[in-house]
């Protein structure tokens, strides 16, 4: 294979840094085991399936019997749930002995497929919750039945799975009627009637799942816990009296959540969600700090960490203040990791990639990574590679007035590789569309002298101007 090398300078460049936070938490729901009344849906507002569903999934109300595809409307709830911060309406259902909320901000939701629904992160925008989550299929007499009732704001929406058993088990050896009943106020709580079977050693996964985190039950009946990880299991066998409740209950002073909101070069602005309590405190410092030697700030519903450096990550801890009504605090949770975006730059730029990593530049983004050769150039090889894309984006830059690109490579072509190719392209800040300035391959991209293990002596020279289009804007070249 061949191998290039190539050097470039550049002016008037942008980079935009991603940033990660924490979306619903679900964590600190806890289940509690109840005896309780089982009561049947009686005039259901849908009837779902039929004795030989499996492994299908309900999210069209105008496909009851043989499911539909994992995308669609949804089941309207009937109201609006906000569960820790998120906002839910639509419901969609396997016959895996599990559901889906879909999001009340898109017309449209996903259902998991899973069997052990709890483990995998749910689709986007979906909540899973997963009464007895496992391979089921149907029989006899089996149906899910789907019930909205009550007045505001006391509304209750109610999936009942009736008569499923395992997927593969014969006779009548198997009926599980269980269900899942949310709350119009968020509480969320699995009822059971029947659990029969004939196994002794058949577990389900009992939970729920966000894009985050996870909650579960794990044990046996009567010793319920909290499961460690999002593969635990509960055994559900050995009979359970009809009536059987687990509750998901928030705990006296619970943990809270972050979510990062937007980023300055020195300042990080964020908003804050918990089951119970508006007062929180958060703990900050550069990544990898130990925590408890950090700065720590208190901060309500909404609020802002400043003095940042530019271009910096930062590690920040958050717990809930649940003291004025004598609860203490919650745990620490954390760490999250936040980094600063770079400052913009000013006209001119240079960038000769003498040191590495150049400031504010992405180098990693591409099938492989650019790079650092000792002779102080940004290099891509391809030795040993085919098909693959070396990417290299550039710090940040304010273009407020005609500018141009001015770069130096060098690139052996070859017959054997035709395919070689070199594009600078320019994208506005605010903006996910590329426009090209410079586009070499075949012959043009060559340097004379430049050989299968190194470049040339003397670089190729290259001059592109960007488009006017972007003077008085903030860019980024790739």
């Amino acid at each position: 294979m061949n191998k290039r090398t190539q050097r470039i300078g550049l002016i008037g460049l942008l980079l935009a840094l991603p940033f990660m936070g924490m979306a619903q938490s679900v964590s600190a729901l806890l289940p509690l085991e109840s005896a309780g009344t089982f009561t049947p849906i009686s005039s259901p507002d849908y009837t779902l399936g039929s004795a030989t569903m499996d492994d299908q999934e309900y999210v069209d109300p105008a496909s009851l019997t043989t499911g539909s595809a994992p995308t669609g409307p949804g089941f309207a709830l009937g109201f609006t749930v906000t569960i820790n911060g998120v906002s839910f309406n639509k419901i969609g259902i396997s016959t895996n002995g599990h559901a889906t909320l879909g999001s009340a901000s898109s017309a449209t939701m996903t259902a998991s497929t899973a069997f052990g629904a709890v483990a995998p992160t749910p689709p986007t925008g979906g909540l899973v919750l997963a009464p007895l989550s496992a391979d089921l299929q149907g029989q006899t007499g089996a149906a899910i039945y789907l019930k909205s009732q009550g007045t505001a704001p006391n509304r209750e929406y109610i999936v009942e799975w009736n008569k499923i058993k395992r997927y593969g088990s014969s006779g009548t050896g198997d009926t599980f009627t269980f269900q899942l009943r949310i709350l119009e106020s968020g509480a969320i709580s699995y009822v059971y009637n029947k659990l029969l079977t004939s196994s002794t050693t058949a577990t389900a996964q009992v939970g729920i799942r966000s894009s985050v985190d996870f909650t579960n039950a794990t044990g046996v009946w009567g010793s319920v816990l909290q499961g460690a990880t999002n593969t635990g299991t509960l055994n559900y066998t050995g009979g359970i009296t009809s009536g059987k409740t687990i509750n998901w209950t928030v705990p006296a002073c619970p943990p809270a959540s972050l979510v990062v909101t937007t980023k300055t070069p020195t300042s990080v602005a964020f908003s804050i969600s918990s089951f119970v309590g508006t007062t929180f405190e958060i703990e900050y410092g550069a990544a990898g700090f130990t925590q408890g030697s950090g700065t720590v700030v208190a901060a309500g519903s909404t609020g802002s960490i400043s003095g940042l450096s530019a271009s910096t990550c930062y590690d920040i801890y958050l717990r809930n203040n649940c003291s004025a009504s004598n609860n203490g605090y919650s745990n620490w949770v954390g760490p999250i990791n936040v980094c600063t975006p770079c400052l913009v730059q000013t006209m001119p730029f240079t960038e000769g990639f003498g040191t590495w990593p150049p400031l504010c530049y992405t180098y990693d983004s591409g099938d492989e990574d650019w790079i650092h050769n000792s002779a102080g150039y940004a290099q891509a090889s391809y030795w040993n590679y085919n098909d693959k894309s070396f990417i290299l984006e550039s710090a940040p830059i304010s273009i407020n007035v005609p500018a141009r690109v001015v770069m130096d490579w060098s690139h052996l072509a070859s017959t054997s590789y035709p395919f070689d190719s070199l594009t600078v392209r320019v994208r506005s800040m605010n903006s996910t569309t590329w426009t090209n300035v410079v586009s070499l391959s075949g012959a043009a991209f060559n340097t004379p002298g430049a050989t299968s293990t190194g470049p040339a002596a003397i670089f190729s020279h290259e001059i592109a101007y960007l488009p006017s289009a972007f003077v008085g804007d903030t860019i980024v070249l790739q």
